[in-house]
C-alpha cells in the first residue's frame, strides 16, 4: 500500500493499515505535517457539515441517520486510536455549541433538535440565557452536544506517523509524486527519485487534491481563514465568558471557535471558493473581517489584536457529508481527517 501524502489523514491510514500487518510506504511532498494539517483547527466534530434535518429531505431519514451514526463512530473511533497509540498531549474533549442570534433560525434549530431526537441522535436544547451562561454569546439558542473533542492537528500527525513508522511502515518527505499509472492489479506511483509498485494507491493530499484529476471533480476546493489571539490571562477569559465548549454557527459559509491549550482564541471562517486568487492582502482583509466578526460576538474583546491569522484550503463534497472517491487503483480520502478513523 502506498499512501501519498503525509498529513493527519494520511498518516492515521499508514498507523492503521501498518498495524493490521501491511506493507505500507507514505510519500510525502514537503514535511509530515506540513500542509492542510497545520493549517487546521481541529474541531474534532460527530456532525456533518449538513444538518440533519436538511439531509432527510434530501436522502431520507434513514440515510441521514445513517450519515450522522457513521460521523459519530468516526470521531468516537479517532479518539480510542489516539489514545491506542500513546499519543501525548494531542486530545481535549469537549462539547460542541451549534448556535444563533437569530430568532427565526432558533425555530428552526428547535425543529433540529427534534428530528435528532427521533432518530436516537443525542443533544440538547440551549435557551438564550442558557447560552449565555456556557459561551457569553447574546443569542437566541443554540445545540448542546456532547462527545465531541479538539485536537492538536500537528502533535497527533507526528504521533501517528511515528506509530506507523514503529510497525513497520516506511514514511518519504519531500517525495513529490510526479504520476499514478493504474496497472492492471497494481499501481505504479512515480517520484523524481524513483517509483513504487503497490496494489493501492490511497492519495490523501490535501492541498495537492486538483492534481489528481480523476479525483479532483468530486469535490470543491474552498479557502478558509483563522485568527488567534494573544494568550489571555484568566480574568481576560472569564470577561469574553466562552466556557470549554467548541462554537459554530448557522450562518453559511459558518464561523468556528474554541480554545487553545495556552488559552489563545480561535476564530475561523469567512470560506469563499478556492478559485479566487489569494495573497497577502486578501489574508489581511479577511484577518480584518474575522477582527470584526470577532468583536461583534464578544464586545469585550475590542482590544485584542490577532496574533496569528492564516489561511487553510480544503476539500468538501457538493452535497456536504463526508465521502471517498476511486479510480482503478487509486483511493481518494479527501474528507474531513476524522472520518479517515472510521471503522
Amino acid at each position: 500500500m502506498v499512501i501519498i501524502g503525509g498529513g493527519i489523514t494520511g498518516c492515521v491510514a499508514a498507523a492503521r493499515l501498518a498495524a493490521r500487518g501491511l506493507r505500507v510506504v507514505v510519500l510525502e511532498a514537503k514535511k509530515i505535517g506540513s500542509g492542510s494539517t497545520a493549517a487546521s483547527t481541529a474541531l474534532l466534530m460527530q456532525e456533518p457539515d449538513v444538518d440533519f434535518g436538511d439531509l432527510s429531505e434530501r436522502y431520507g431519514r434513514v440515510t441521514a441517520t445513517s450519515v450522522w451514526k457513521a460521523s459519530r463512530r468516526a470521531v468516537r473511533s479517532m479518539i480510542r486510536t489516539i489514545a491506542r497509540f500513546r499519543i501525548p498531549t494531542a486530545l481535549h474533549r469537549l462539547p460542541s455549541v451549534y448556535f444563533t442570534r437569530n430568532r427565526n433560525e432558533a425555530r428552526a434549530l428547535e425543529r433540529e433538535v427534534r428530528a435528532r431526537a427521533r432518530a436516537g441522535l443525542h443533544c440538547r436544547w440551549l435557551d438564550s440565557d442558557e447560552l449565555g451562561d456556557l459561551t457569553g454569546i447574546r443569542g437566541a439558542g443554540a445545540i448542546l452536544t456532547r462527545g465531541n473533542a479538539q485536537v492538536n492537528p500537528y502533535v497527533a500527525c507526528l504521533g501517528f506517523a511515528a506509530a506507523a513508522g514503529r510497525r513497520g511502515a516506511r514514511l518519504y518527505e519531500r517525495s513529490t509524486v510526479r504520476r499514478v499509472n493504474a496497472r492492471g492489479s497494481y499501481v505504479e506511483v512515480e517520484t523524481e527519485r524513483g517509483m513504487v509498485q503497490a496494489r493501492w494507491a490511497i492519495v490523501a493530499t490535501g492541498y495537492a487534491t486538483p492534481e489528481f484529476k480523476p479525483l479532483a471533480a468530486r469535490f470543491q476546493m474552498r479557502h478558509t481563514y483563522v485568527i488567534a489571539t494573544p494568550p489571555l490571562e484568566a480574568k481576560q477569559r472569564r470577561r469574553i465568558g466562552l466556557g470549554d465548549v467548541m462554537l459554530w454557527d448557522t450562518e453559511r459559509p459558518y464561523h468556528y471557535a474554541r480554545w487553545t491549550a495556552d488559552h489563545r482564541l480561535l476564530l475561523g471562517g469567512r470560506d469563499y471558493p478556492a478559485s479566487r486568487k489569494t495573497s497577502a492582502a486578501s489574508l489581511r482583509k479577511r484577518t480584518d473581517e474575522l477582527t470584526a466578526d470577532l468583536i461583534d460576538l464578544y464586545p469585550s474583546a475590542r482590544d485584542l489584536v490577532p496574533e496569528y491569522a492564516w489561511e487553510g484550503l480544503f476539500a468538501t463534497t457538493p452535497d456536504g457529508p463526508p465521502t471517498s472517491a476511486s479510480t482503478p487503483g487509486i483511493l481518494g480520502t479527501c474528507l474531513r481527517w476524522a472520518m479517515a478513523a472510521t471503522e
